[in-house]
């Protein structure tokens, strides 16, 4: 029995351990906005340079991670409606109700910048015409 009490624990502790690891990860992305948001000359950046500076502040998140994917998915979304989404994201991960108020006011004002390196990262298709495309 002792050894089943055990298992269980530490079944639990794993589970918990990635849950907070996810909170850890969104709440990361929270403190780059809210470094932006504190430091005047940061708050004067173009903004392709405040989506450079979000991506270095965020580059140690794993890409394939729940809360840099879902960054990286919004930041190509409707400058207005990025918020919403990447808290809508969150809060179906996390099952709560998550915020993160620097984010809300300065996500729109971010534009997304690709460097040559995403671009060769991207994998387009080559281009055909309608008589050879294949359905």
């Amino acid at each position: 029995m002792k050894k089943l009490v055990l298992l269980v624990s530490a079944v639990l502790a794993s589970c918990s351990s990635e849950i907070n690891s996810q909170v850890t990860e969104f709440d990361r992305v929270c403190n780059a906005f809210i470094s932006l948001s504190k430091n005047i000359e940061l708050t004067q950046l173009s903004a392709e340079d405040r989506y450079i500076f979000l991506q270095n502040e965020i580059r140690g998140l794993t890409p394939e991670g729940n809360a840099r994917a879902a960054w990286d998915a919004v930041g190509s979304a409707v400058a207005e409606e990025r918020y919403s989404l990447y808290k809508n994201v969150v809060d179906s991960i996390e099952g709560g109700d998550w915020s993160c108020e620097a984010m809300k006011q300065l996500s729109h004002t971010v534009k997304v910048v690709y460097s040559e390196e995403d671009l060769q990262k991207e994998k387009s298709p080559e281009p055909t015409t309608m008589k050879n495309a294949k359905f």
